[in-house]
């Protein structure tokens, strides 16, 4: 069950009707998919591993749900696997791709996004020095999951001026963090907030420059189905 505050923050967020029904076309029923491991947007669901489960399949499941169609989401591998699903036409929607102008040949891009999901530097809550901005984290040692997805400024930026450790889950991102290992962790507002470890070790967080951290989520598709 999705947190009732989280849904309702996407819902702010949301203003698609229109613009669902307009990805819709003449379509009945939408067969959606989206990375399978990004909670709480989407993630498998453990009951069933052919399905997807998560804030982003609730909300637009009732969203289609207004519009009288029927949505599935479906597992379709790992993330750049459900692009290509859906770059090939074998699914209809891509539920939670990040605006990249490179992908406008083979994608159309629903607006407004479903939700902006801020890029936070957590930290220690003894550290001495609050991080602000991405200067003040120049030639500090960081970490993130390689499952964090940036944008390509953002990239770009972080590749060109942070020392980054990326692993393979936030799990062991944040146990580096509170063993002193490293000074921050970049990880998105709400996969932190749900990280048993940030709760365990009581880290604090504070937010990188709302202009370069953020991280816009929105709904990639090819074209109408049918």
């Amino acid at each position: 069950m999705v947190h009732p505050r989280l849904l309702s923050s996407l819902f702010l967020g949301l203003v698609m009707l229109p613009t669902l029904s307009f990805a819709a076309g003449k379509c009945e029923r939408l067969i959606v998919t989206g990375s399978p491991d990004a909670p709480p947007y989407l993630w498998r669901d453990p009951q069933d591993p052919r399905h997807l489960m998560g804030a982003n399949a609730d909300l637009l499941t009732q969203a289609a749900g207004e519009l009288g169609i029927k949505v599935e989401f479906l597992y379709g591998g790992k993330r750049s696997q459900a692009l290509e699903e859906v770059r090939t036409g074998r699914m209809d929607l891509l539920a939670d791709a990040p605006f990249n102008a490179a992908q406008l040949e083979s994608l159309d891009y629903i607006h407004p996004p479903i939700v902006q999901n801020d890029i936070m530097v957590w930290t220690r809550h003894d550290h001495s020095v609050p991080f602000n901005t991405l200067d003040e984290l120049h030639d500090r040692p960081g970490t993130m999951s390689e499952k964090t997805r940036l944008t390509p400024s953002f990239e770009a930026a972080a590749k060109q001026h942070l020392s980054l450790i990326r692993l393979p889950g936030l799990t062991p991102a944040f146990q580096k963090l509170a063993l002193g290992e490293v000074d921050y962790v970049l990880a998105g507002r709400y996969a932190g907030v749900l990280s048993g470890v940030v709760v365990q070790f009581g880290l604090q967080r504070t937010m990188v420059a709302r202009t370069t951290g953020e991280k816009d989520d929105r709904i990639g598709r090819l074209r109408p189905c049918g």
